[in-house]
Formats: structure tokens, sequence, C-alpha cells
């Protein structure tokens, strides 16, 4: 078939025309001024793009899976830009992954036999787990009960996880 050097020359040559493309469709894209949710949607493509093309290709490097990476992380910004996430919906994604947190954290120090519950840090890690989990369960009954906003929730939530850190 093809030698190596005409695959690294064919997958240079591949990767400099979508790079091209890439800057000359970004230049385009803000030429003009476009709306944010153009610029999204023109990002977006670029991003199915470049995500196919390295998809189809075995021998793509670290390089260029982390500029695909890169303009997710861009997308997933210009997302949030375009439509905010809610205050509720912010709320639950946070909690859930807090929740989850501390399932691991305590389960690290309970499951594994190298830990010894007797040591006075680990004795302190333990009770900082306890006092996260009680913050957790004052937070999820105050949503039950829904005499306070999500706001005031979400505030009091991020209070809450704030002294803990400290």
């Amino acid at each position: 078939m093809f030698s190596t050097k005409k695959k690294l020359t064919i997958l240079f040559l591949s990767g400099a025309i979508v790079l091209s493309a890439g800057s000359f469709a970004g230049y385009h894209a803000y030429a003009n001024n476009p709306s944010k949710q153009e610029v999204l949607s023109a990002k977006t493509a670029e991003f199915e793009k470049q995500k196919a093309d390295l998809l189809a290709n075995p021998n793509a490097t670290s390089e260029q899976g982390k500029q695909v990476k890169e303009l997710g992380a861009e997308i997933g910004r210009l997302k949030t830009e375009v439509a905010p996430e809610k205050t509720e919906d912010q709320l639950n994604r946070k909690l859930s992954v807090y929740k989850e947190m501390i399932k691991i954290h305590e389960s690290y120090y309970q499951n594994n036999p190298d830990v010894d519950l007797t040591d006075p840090k680990v004795i302190e890690v333990l009770a900082q787990i306890d006092k996260k989990k009680k913050m957790v369960e004052r937070i999820d009954q105050e949503i039950a009960e829904g005499k306070k906003t999500v706001d005031q929730i979400f505030t009091e939530f991020e209070q809450g996880k704030a002294e803990l850190r400290n």
C-alpha cells in the first residue's frame, strides 16, 4: 500500500487542510460580528468535522485530539452563554455530583484495608465527610419542603461547601 513516509505526508497535509479550513471558517465567523448563536452553530459544525476526521484517522496524534477537545470545551462555554442553565438545574447537577463525591470519598476510607481508622487524621477526614453528608441532607430537606426559593437554597449550598472546604 503506502509507505510510512507517504502516510505521514498525507496525514500532515490533511491536518494542515483541516486547520486552514477551520481558521478560515473561524475568521469569517467573526468577520461580520455574528450573533453568539451563529458562532455556536459554526463552531459546532467545525467540531463535528474535526471529530469525524479524527475518528477516521487511526494515526491521529494526541495533539489533534487535544484540539478537538478544546473546541468542544469552547462550544460548551458558548452554549451556556446562549442559553444559561437554570438555577434549579444547576443546583440539581451540582448536588448530584457532590453526593457522588462524598460516596466515593467515604467508600475509600471505609473499604481500604490500608487505612487506619484510629489515625487522628483519618478520624478528622471521616468527621468532615459526616458534616458534608449532614449538609446535603439539610439541602435535600429544604428542597422537599419548598419553603425557600431555589436561589436561596443554591446560595446556602454553595456557602456550605465553602465553609466545609476551610
